[in-house]
């Protein structure tokens, strides 16, 4: 099922608040899982596995682990809808790999971003 951004951050936020319990007005999109939500390395895990069914979706631990706010959170299951899957997948992991593997994915990034926009017509 495809939902929106704002159907996709109202159950991330919910499964926060259930996991964590904290409560639904402290949870913000620039809320730090660890430091602002206190969430652990197990709540972590716990959390992915709640996203996981909550969504019907299948995730990516290692970024998902890398993830520190609630934002990154939302943009990556976003980046999972069918129509965003490979421009969107390769934008957040972009941003959230080491610096080390940031040349390899920045080149596939290049080469989708042309492909996807060589398709569009844009008028200037």
């Amino acid at each position: 099922m495809k939902l929106n951004r704002d159907q996709i951050k109202k159950i991330i936020i919910n499964v926060l608040h259930e996991q964590l319990g904290v409560e639904l007005k402290e949870i913000r999109e620039n809320s730090r899982l660890k430091e602002d939500l206190g969430a652990d390395s197990l709540d972590a895990v716990e959390i992915i596995m709640a996203v996981e069914e909550a969504l019907d979706i299948q995730t990516n631990d290692d970024i998902l682990l890398k993830i520190k706010t609630v934002k990154q959170m939302i943009d990556y299951v976003v980046s999972l809808q069918p129509e965003h899957t490979d421009y969107m997948k390769f934008s957040v992991q972009l941003r959230i790999q080491k610096k080390k593997n940031k040349n390899s994915l920045l080149n596939k990034f290049k080469t989708l971003h042309k492909r996807v926009f060589s398709k569009m017509k844009i008028k200037r």
